[in-house]
């Protein structure tokens, strides 16, 4: 008896045993499941701290570029795929910065910062195109500002005044592109403080004697230069470094009280055949000094402008109009250039002016 209730509490056991195996058994299949799952949603984020989950017989290691490895043993299941949530037993699960997105959007990935050194770029940058040249036309060369010089009234008065003075006016209207590219040369260079005595004054006896042919040109054919208008060197027509000239202003406003010089009128040409000679080159100022005294000296000789005795003198107006340029008496000046001595008591007399044009 006491062997036959021993084997029936075995065969209970065994019975008890066998069914708490297939309970095991069943429960393990869904865990399994999850554990898989929970694996596969770790492996594919690549932004996760690395997880440890521990069993009691091994710790399973999930990090950024390892995928999980499902095994067989007994793992508490996952409630949530947020690791954060896990509550099973025997679990440590560190902190997590950036958990995983339980839904379906998609992960947002972040951009970084440009760097200092960014890296080159493949394709080439495209080039400007070259610049082209500007094409400068003829009009706006000749309205840049040119140096001062006077060669171009050179050239006019060496190729239409002869060496007495007479002028071709139709051979300089011909040529009149010169002539006012010179005048043009005069306005964009006007007188400055720092040039000297010679520079200044040279300029001032080529601008009064080019505007006077202007004025004639313009004009032209004409008998005299009164034939213009009624009082032609008061007329302002003159323009130099933008102001406005008549003759009469170069002649006594600046030239005579600025210089004091005598000789002037025998340099400045009124166009006129009374008038000293025009001289057949332009007045330079390191020439200055000797054209003055060739001037003078030939318009005292002249003798159709003056008749010289030793007691009686006919002269030219000149002499009478700007007799204080003379210092009041014209005697003395004549002696320094006149072939015979002519007495301080000498009888004066003037000449008729002529006024008819100087060609």
């Amino acid at each position: 008896m006491l062997k036959s209730a021993v084997y029936l509490s075995l065969f209970f056991c065994l019975i008890a045993c066998a069914s708490s195996t297939q309970e095991t058994q069943v429960a393990e299949k869904p865990a399994q499941t999850q554990i898989d799952t929970t694996s596969t949603i770790v492996s594919d984020t690549n932004s996760l701290n690395p997880i440890a989950i521990t069993t009691e017989n091994q710790a399973v290691n999930v990090s950024k570029n390892e995928p999980t490895i499902a095994t067989n043993e007994k793992v508490k299941p996952l409630e949530s795929p947020k690791v954060a949530q896990t509550t099973a037993k025997n679990v440590e699960i560190p902190p997590v910065t950036n958990p995983v997105a339980t839904t379906n959007e998609p992960v947002k990935t972040q951009v970084s910062p440009p760097t200092n050194n960014p890296q080159k770029v493949e394709n080439k940058p495209v080039l400007p195109p070259a610049p082209t040249k500007v094409q400068t036309t003829q009009n706006e060369t000749s309205t840049k500002k040119a140096a001062l010089s006077h060669k171009l009234w050179d050239e006019l008065l060496r190729s239409y005044v002869t060496e007495n003075g007479q002028v071709n006016y139709k051979g300089i209207i011909a040529d009149k592109g010169k002539l006012a590219e010179y005048l043009e040369v005069l306005n964009q260079n006007p007188v400055q403080n720092d040039w000297d005595r010679n520079k200044q004054m040279a300029y001032w006896i080529n601008a009064y004697n080019a505007f006077t042919i202007k004025l004639i040109t313009d004009k032209y054919p004409i008998a005299s230069i009164n034939n213009v208008v009624a009082k032609p060197w008061d007329l302002t027509f003159i323009s130099l470094g933008g102001k406005k000239y008549s003759l009469n202003q170069i002649e006594n406003e600046i030239v005579r009280p600025q210089f004091k010089e005598a000789r002037i009128h025998f340099a400045l040409n009124c166009a006129a055949k009374s008038c000293p000679k025009l001289l057949n080159e332009a007045f330079l100022p390191e020439k200055l000094e000797m054209q003055l005294e060739k001037q003078a000296k030939a318009f005292v000789n002249n003798a159709s402008a003056n008749t010289l005795a030793e007691k009686k003198i006919e002269i030219s107006h000149i002499f009478d109009w700007y007799s204080v340029d003379f210092q009041g008496s014209v005697i003395p000046f004549l002696n320094k250039y006149a072939p015979t001595k002519i007495k301080d008591n000498a009888k004066i007399s003037f000449k008729e002016y002529d006024w008819r044009l100087n060609e």
